[in-house]
This record gives C-alpha cells, structure tokens and sequence, in this order.
C-alpha cells in the first residue's frame, strides 16, 4: 500500500512506520502449521505421516501452554490434497495452509548519521518544549510521569524486527539488569525467506538492519537520550522476539513462534506491530493470541494503515476477539531534527538555520554562494534557462511545482550547480529527499552530487534577501559531523484519526480498532548506525504506546485481566470528532475508525467508576440484540450519579452504490440509533453497584442495499468528576445479502487483461499431454472470480457433464462429482482478494481427467450465513468446457 508517489529521481522521505500494513502473500505452496490433538505431539505425528505414505519435512516447531503444533513442508505435486489427508490423522487437531508476511520497506522523515561516528563533545543535549512530548500529552502519560509511575516491574514482549539494544537510550545493553532483558531470534541472521531455509534461532535477538523494533521498543520504554525524550513506561522490562530478518519477509509459522516464545517468557503484555489482511478471528494468528488472552495476557496489535481501502479492513491478529487493536491519530506537533548550519548576509551578520541532508549527500565543509533563481518563476521548469554559470553555488529549488523536483533539479544540474536546498510551500513538509532511480533520458542530464531540504520559512527569508540585493553565503558542515537540534511545531490535523489507519469492523461485526493513540510522526529510537533518532508514522507506532500505557496502569492498580484492562481503557478514552480532509467537524467519528477514541492514561488509572463492558455489539439485522444491561461499580469513598445519554456517530455506508467493493470513503448521514434506557441516571453507593439496562433500535429512512453502519456511544456523566463513555455499533442491513463473490469466470491463460474475456460456452480446450514438448505454448483455461468482502468458506468443485457431444447446450446435465478442484476449500479469506488460477486437468487426488466435457461450481459462503444450510452459500455455475490432450 503506498501513501505517496515516488518521483523518478527524487523521492521524499514519507516517514511511513509500515509494518503493520504488510499483507499476507501467497500461500507457501505445500506448507501447513498443524496444531496436534491433546496428547500427541511431532512423533506420534510423524508416525501417522509414514503409515499414511506421506511424508513431510519440519519447518517450525511450536510448544506451549496454549499451541502444541508444527509447521511442516510437503512436495504439492506428491499430495493430491494435503488437507484432507492430514485432517484424516488421529494426532491433528486442526490444519492451516501457511501464508507468507511481507517485511515492509520503513521510511524515515529523519534518520540522522552514525551515532558512534559523532564526536561526543559535539553532542548537543535537547529539552523538549516545555518539558513535554506530545504523544505523552495527548494521552496523559505526562501526568503519570509526574506521579512517579513508569511501568516499573511490568514486562513487555515485542513481536517485530530485532532491536539494537547497545543503543544508549535503550540501555546499551542486554540481559538482567539491562532495559532489553530478555528475548529470542526466531530466525538467525542469515535467513532468507525466498530461499526457503530452515530458520537458524538464537537466543539474541539484536539486529541494526531494520529500524523498525528498535523504534518500537524506543516508543516503550526509552531511556533519557540527547534529544530529550523517554518512552512511555521507561520503566518497564523489554522482551525482544526477532520474527523479520535482514533479508525479507517471514512467515506465519513464524510469528506465532514468536508470539508463543514471549508467551512462555512470562511476558506480562505481549505487542506486535504486524499483520496480515483477514477481517476474520478465526485465522491462526488470531486463534493463539485468544487463548493468550484467556491465560491473562494483555495483547496490542496494530490495527494497520489502509484506510484508503475503506471499512471491513481489519487486520489479523489484531482482529481476534480478545486481542486490542489500536488506530492511530496524528501527533499534535511535527518533530523536525535539523542539522545545524549557517548564512551570512553581505559577509557581515552570520544566522543559524537547520536543514536536513538527502542523497546524494557528498557535502563537505562548504560555503558558498546561494542562488536562488527567478522567484516568481519557482513552479516553473523554465527557472534556470536564464541562470549563468551555478558551479560553486548552492541552488534553492522550489518542491511540489508544476514541474517534477528532480527534472528541475537536474536543469540547475546543468547550468553547474552540485549542491542544492529543495522547499516545500508546504508549511507541514519535513522530509528530507533522497535519490531514486535516474530520470528518462538519463544521459541528457547531469546531477547534483549534494542535496538537502530547508523549511519553507528559512526558504522564504532567502528569497527575501535576494529580492533585496542582498548576498547570502550558505555554511554547510559534513552532516556526520554537524550537531543537530530538535524542532517541533502545531500540526492542523493533530488529535484526529490518522486518514491512513485502517477502518473496521471485522466481518463478524466486531468493533475495532478497540481505541487509538498517536501514531503520525512519532519521535523515537533508530538503530545507531543509520541515525540513532528517528520520526515515522504509522498504526506500528501508536500500538506500542498503548501496550506501554497498558504497563503503566498494572503498576498503577496492580494485576488486571485482559477483559478488565479493556474495558477501563475503553470507558475512560476520549472520542474525537470526524476530520473531513483539513477541516474537522462537529460529528463524531465512527467507531469502526476510532474505536473507544483515544487511551486516556491519567483517567484509566484513577477513575473509581468501573463499568463491565468494553462495547456493545448489535449484529446486523438478521441477528440484531438490541438489548442490553451495563454494570458500573463505584469504587471510591463518595457516592456518584452518573446522567445516562446517547452520542450518536453519524451513520456511514459501507458502499456507495457503483460498485460491490467499499470505497475509500463511503457516504455518511447523519442517521443515528435511538436508545432507551430503564432510568436516565444511576446513583451508586462507596464500593457498590447498579445496572441499567439499554434498549437500541437501528436508525431508520437509511439504504439497507448500500450496509449502512451504525455507531456511537453511550455516556454515563458522573458527579465524581468524570465521564465514562462505552461504544457501540451495528449495521441496519443483512450482512448476508451483500455480494462478496462475483465476476467469475472461465478464460484463456494466454489473456493477460484484467478482467479476462470469458470463454463462452462449451469452448474447447487443448491441454499438454504426457509426451508434449514443454517448450510448446497451449491455451488452457484460467478461472478468475472477485472477492469485493471477504469470504468465511470458498469452494469449488469438478463435475463432469452429460451430453458431451452437445456441449454448447446449457446447462448440461451434471454427471460426476470429481471433487474439490485442487486446493480447495479455503477459508477465511479477506475482501478484495482477487483469484485466479490456470488448470491443467489435475484433481486434488492428483489424477487426470480424461478428455471430455466439465463444468465447475463455486460454493461461497455468506458473511454471517448458516453454513450448514443450502442457502448460507452463493452458488455460482460456470459454463461448460471441453478439453482434450495434445498427442505428438
């Protein structure tokens, strides 16, 4: 998923922490994790593959108090169908097919030089505005720095990327006594997924490849660094569980690996920024982190940063029942990191200023000339033509103009110029920028050998003085010996919902995310060998703020259970109103965007009302409960009266009439549930409780065709100083008549359009035959169907048709069920999932049909539909083909 676009030879530095957002990839092709019936384990396994004649080779192995199971790697073509023969084993519990996780690519807004190449006397100590770090602010952990609490005694365990713990701010070290205490590499540092090796684990989970858990960890539990800041629970002791190598991606197998090895550690929180597209809690992933939950286990998982796909985008394992996920919200200010440097005017005044360095960056130790060109001309490519000679001058050039920055940049280029500042008219624009690929017509051009990014108000003072006929020199030092210093400024659309974090629900109508924190342009730790610091944005940075949070409230108020951490987390967070681009609105923002609103710490810990509900869950129509009862406890010294309402979300439809697949953003209308309540206030006693119960009735004059999705919140207002709200949501709609499979078809493999062109019916097919040359090209047909929502139970089966003379009669009469088509069924697939797939005759027993007439009939569940009913399925007849085998 890509939130920018990469110009061809500069490319800003978007600052994207992305983990959360790699997808799941392809299915390993013959790999299954297998969870092993009680009493069994690998040997009785292993002897019921060999007495069965199959035979399979250990990739995973996985024991704890809440999985006993192994992955395994079986050859696809000596299995017809490795499901079915392993779910047909005594010793298997359940089977999953293993999917692949993408190690995304992680951008930083600043990434800074070698920490250990600085000499330490120019080091330069930095304090925080006013003592204070937003994202702390924004969710109260400030005021519970202040009481003393730090998440002293609570351990942590990150599942992601590695750490570099000899990182001063992360305690230089590892082991007891250090603030990374514990941990485990699942893989080995010469992993490399692609090559499908056997992981190579040790006990040390340090990695300086990848920033993205040191800078998760740094979010937790950083120690006092030169730039000023600390984690949210410094206090706290860090588990690092090393599931991405150096060298790509990971699997599946892997990451429950991990989540089950910080599990057994003993790890009091576990958190993952990670994932992989689901919207399902029935997954593997989803499956093991429910049963941690249940052993009293907290875990946070990213949410993840596709909003741009719209709602029912839920990621696993964050989407499993008991797992937290969390949103993200932009940070109130944008931290900047400037290096110094300076300008003098007419050889007279000197100012400082603060840039950041791209690539290229050969800069030395310069000082010259700044040119600034035409500066009524900056968006224009044409702002050179009349330039003299540039060698020996750093160029100004304008970013974001109508003609692209490198184009512009490599015209400066070739009037002379090797050094250049770019400048965004955008006031928000902290990136550096870096080289890319070349441009088109590469030798037609020469480019800059330094670059780098000023403010737009530093570029503004520039072309002011020029304007006055002033001379500016430009002072540069060599960045990796330049001191830097820290800047922030207001960020409009701070405190709001990031546009990037994804939406829920799941499509079993669970609210998520659970609540959200800040997670856009977020300041932390970075391997010191690409920086030390850096500032990156994604669900990836809010999650560990939250398990840090999390820390701080056990210590606050001792040993809670998951359920109850959830629901004192989601009563006491503060929902945020609806931001529409820029410009907010006085609408709340819908659940399934924000979840509870955003983790209020301070509250969490000292509120004395307890409600014992987190949310409420109204279903669709089809299985709406609209009544409910919420219980609140007063657990302190005064009796509270709390006031009863409704704050209604304005409702937003899931699609938009033009299509199946929801888009970006669905219309809203501001239609709301009504609710009834027995009472309008409740009065509770010191260490009493009392009930109300609620009644809901799903808003009306809304469009059931287009899922209309209803959310809010009940209030309950105290008189003890404090409002509790609890979320709710429902959909005013059968979610089983919305279309979650379509468009499929039988085409020619050799059409590479999408969509392809159907074949029509009893179109004949030439398949290769045993003794056929492999270099000849055959057309062999290709099924193509769309998942536009996602699909519990997808099959597909093979028949064989009667009346195979007259095949273009239609439908022929069905004759033989050959079965599943190979591979066949899958489950809990996610939406947007498009499938497609060539056939070469082959069953899932791995024979061969013979030459004849087939058809093949798709079997979709319904979302939320009986499974055990004909009519819980879509049902879906292709035409008939004809195929017979090429003879030499």
């Amino acid at each position: 998923m890509a939130h920018g676009k990469i110009s061809p030879l500069f490319v800003a530095a978007l600052g994207f922490g992305a983990l959360a957002q790699a997808l799941f990839g392809d299915v390993v092709p013959g790999r299954y994790m297998v969870e092993f019936e009680e009493g069994q384990d690998q040997t009785t396994f292993t002897t019921h593959l060999k007495f069965n004649r199959l035979s399979a080779d250990l990739k995973i192995a996985t024991e704890s108090e809440v999985f006993k199971g192994a992955s395994y790697q079986f050859d696809p073509s000596s299995v017809g169908d490795p499901v079915a023969a392993l779910k047909s084993l005594p010793s298997v519990k359940r089977v999953w097919p293993v999917r692949t996780l993408h190690r995304p690519k992680v951008q930083s807004a600043w990434n800074g030089t070698n920490l250990d190449a600085i000499p330490a006397d120019i080091k330069k100590f930095i304090t925080l505005k006013d003592g204070a770090f937003s994202p702390h602010v924004s969710t109260q952990v400030d005021r519970l720095h202040a009481e003393g609490i730090t998440g002293k005694g609570v351990k942590i365990g990150i599942v992601d990327s590695g750490i570099d713990y000899k990182h001063p701010a992360l305690g230089g070290g590892f082991g007891p006594g250090f603030t990374v205490t514990r941990g485990y590499d699942l893989l080995g540092d010469e992993y490399w997924p692609s090559r499908d090796p056997a992981p190579l684990p040790d006990p040390d989970p340090y990695a300086d490849c990848d920033g993205h858990g040191t800078h998760v960890a740094g979010i937790i539990a950083a120690q006092k660094n030169e730039l000023g800041f600390i984690g949210a629970a410094p206090g706290a002791e860090i588990g690092m569980y090393r599931v991405f190598s150096c060298h790509g991606g990971t699997t599946e197998d892997i990451v429950i690996a991990g989540i089950n090895k910080a599990f057994s550690d003993g790890n009091d929180i576990i958190t993952a920024s990670l994932g992989g597209y689901s919207g399902w809690p029935e997954d593997p992933l989803s499956v093991v982190t429910e049963r941690i939950n249940a052993k009293g286990v907290v875990t946070t998982f990213a949410q993840g940063n596709s909003g741009e796909m719209g709602p029912f985008f839920t990621e696993t394992p964050a989407n499993g029942k008991d797992s937290v996920a969390i949103g993200s919200t932009a940070n109130t200010e944008l931290t900047r990191i400037f290096s110094n440097a300076t300008y003098s005017v007419d050889n007279k005044t000197t100012e400082p200023f603060g840039w950041t360095y791209g690539q290229p960056a050969k800069w030395t130790n310069e000082s010259l000339p700044l040119y600034v060109g035409e500066w009524d001309t900056h968006s224009s490519c044409s702002e050179f033509e009349k330039a003299g000679n540039l060698t020996g001058h750093i160029v100004l050039v304008r970013e974001l103009s109508s003609c692209a920055t490198w184009y512009k940049a490599t015209f400066a280029a070739a009037k002379g110029a090797r050094h250049v500042l770019f400048w965004s008219n955008d006031s928000e624009a902290t990136s550096s920028v870096f080289y890319s690929d070349p441009p088109p017509s590469a030798d037609e051009f020469k480019h800059p050998i330094a670059v780098g990014t000023i403010s737009r108000a530093q570029a503004m003072k520039f072309i002011e003085l020029a304007k006055s006929g002033k001379h500016v020199t430009v002072k540069i030092t060599d960045p990796d010996y330049s001191t830097h210093y820290l800047d922030t400024i207001p960020y409009v659309e701070g405190g709001y919902m990031n546009e990037w974090s994804s939406w829920g629900p799941t499509f079993e109508l669970d609210a998520k995310p659970d609540f959200s924190a800040p997670g856009g342009y977020i300041l932390s730790t970075w391997p010191r060998a690409q920086g030390g610091y850096s500032v990156i944005s994604g669900t990836s940075m809010a999650t560990p703020l939250a398990a840090a949070i999390i820390a701080l409230i056990i210590e606050a108020r001792g040993k809670l259970s998951p359920s109850e951490l959830r629901s004192l987390i989601s009563t006491t967070a503060k929902p945020i109103n609806l931001l529409n681009g820029t410009t907010p609105l006085s609408d709340l923002a819908p659940i399934p965007q924000q979840g509870a609103g955003v983790i209020q710490a301070w509250d969490a810990v000292h509120t004395t009302g307890i409600v014992n509900r987190n949310k409420i869950i109204l279903n669709d129509t089809t299985h709406f409960v609209g009544d409910h009862k919420v219980t609140i406890k007063n657990t302190g010294a005064k009796e509270a009266t709390y006031i009863i309402s409704n704050k209604g979300a304005p409702t937003f439809y899931a699609l938009d009439g033009t299509s199946s697949h929801p888009p970006p953003r669905g219309p809203i209308t501001r239609r709301y549930a009504n609710v009834s309540f027995s009472q309008s206030s409740i009065t509770v006693a010191p260490g009493q409780e009392a009930t109300v119960s609620l009644s809901f009735t799903p808003p009306k004059d809304v469009d059931a065709k287009l899922l209309p999705v209803y959310s809010g919140y009940i209030s309950l207002d105290g008189t003890n100083g404090g409002e509790l709200t609890i979320p709710y949501l429902g959909v005013a709609a059968s979610m089983s008549e919305a279309t979650n499979i379509e468009n499929i078809l039988i085409g020619e493999n050799t059409d590479v359009e999408y969509p392809r062109k159907r074949v029509s019916q009893g179109h004949r097919f030439l398949l290769p035959g045993p003794d056929s040359d492999p270099s000849l090209l055959f057309v062999q047909p290709v099924f193509q169907a769309d998942l536009p929502l996602g699909v519990a139970l997808f099959n597909m089966t093979i028949y064989s048709v009667k009346n195979s003379g007259n095949a273009t009669i239609h439908p022929a009469p069905l004759d033989q069920d050959l079965g599943p088509y190979p591979g066949f069924p899958w489950i809990w697939l996610p939406r947007y999932n498009r499938w497609s797939h060539v056939w070469n005759g082959t069953l899932s027993n791995g024979t061969t049909v013979p030459a004849g007439a087939y058809t093949f009939v798709f079997n979709a569940l319904k979302i939320l539909g009986d499974r055990s009913k004909k009519e819980g399925y879509t049902t879906i007849r292709t035409v008939d083909i004809v195929i017979d085998y090429h003879k030499p």
